[in-house]
């Protein structure tokens, strides 16, 4: 699967948890070579720590985009798809 952004919803990215931080360095030195992250969604009406915790791991502050709420996150998303809402996809385990 490709994709050109990544959205971490309601998550404070703690470096402790190993998987998802190498997961994260990985994507993101991609950042610069490819081209193909171009943007890391935060959604978190208390972002500080999500935001720390993408800083310690080299993620550039302008790659980062902020949203309060998911309703703010889902309007960006439709606006920055072709087909809007259509192409949104709600994704369940």
């Amino acid at each position: 699967m490709n994709g050109d952004r990544i959205s971490i919803v309601g998550y404070s990215v703690p470096l402790t948890d190993l998987t998802t931080a190498n997961m994260l360095e990985h994507t993101i030195g991609r950042l610069d070579k490819s081209n193909r992250i171009r943007q890391i969604d935060v959604v978190d009406p208390y972002p500080k720590a999500a935001l720390d915790s993408l800083a310690g791991i080299g993620v550039p502050q302008s790659q980062i985009k902020h949203f309060e709420t998911v309703s703010q996150w889902v309007e960006d998303l439709a606006r920055a798809t072709p087909m809007g809402y259509q192409s949104v996809v709600p994704f369940s385990a």
